[in-house]
This record gives structure tokens, C-alpha cells and sequence, in this order.
């Protein structure tokens, strides 16, 4: 099977400008993830707090998780983000079993 990317616009926080990041395309993910130096270089901060996660291969961590504003498809959204390491690759990350990732 081939990989599908698509571009996908994160507005600043105060809605001054849109910047574009190339997103690897997965429907089973439940969440965007980009470097949180990325996100709060727009503004953005982890305002979720930190929440544990699994990674698909059972490695286990922390990582910040914060709303933000985006523009895909023609329109406007407010999703959850992962504000991953700097040098973070796209990853479909699930909540760990003993608690869910968003609370």
C-alpha cells in the first residue's frame, strides 16, 4: 500500500496566520501530533495538561496535549494536538489502559 499525505494549516493562536505542515494521512488516528516547538512557536500551548500514552510498539510515556485551531479541507476546527519532541515523527498514539488520554 502507498502513503498518503496531505497538508494541513494550524492557524497562530491569535489567528494571524496560518502556517502548513505535510501530515501523514492514517483513518485510525484519533489525534494530530506535531513538535511542540512547532505549536508554540504559533502561540499554542499544552493547556490539557500531559497525559500518558502506549505507543504500538508498548513503549509507554508522557506528552502534552493542548486545542488548537486548524484549516483542512475548506474549513476551520478545533482539535486535540499531541505536542510531540522536536524531531517527532507522525505516530498513531492510543490511551494507555489504566487511564484515558484525555482524562
Amino acid at each position: 500500500m502507498g502513503e498518503v499525505s496531505a497538508m494541513l494549516g494550524v492557524w497562530s493562536a491569535d489567528g494571524s496566520a496560518i502556517a502548513e505542515f505535510p501530515m501523514k494521512v492514517d483513518t485510525g488516528a484519533t489525534f494530530c501530533q506535531l513538535p511542540a516547538n512547532e505549536l508554540y512557536a504559533l502561540g499554542w500551548a499544552a493547556s490539557e495538561g500531559s497525559r500518558p500514552y502506549r505507543l504500538a510498539d508498548g513503549s509507554v510515556g508522557s506528552v502534552g496535549v493542548g486545542r488548537v485551531k486548524i484549516h483542512y479541507n475548506g474549513r476551520d476546527s478545533v482539535e486535540y494536538f499531541l505536542f510531540g519532541d522536536r524531531c517527532v515523527r507522525p505516530r498513531i498514539i492510543r490511551p494507555s489502559p489504566s487511564r484515558s488520554l484525555l482524562g
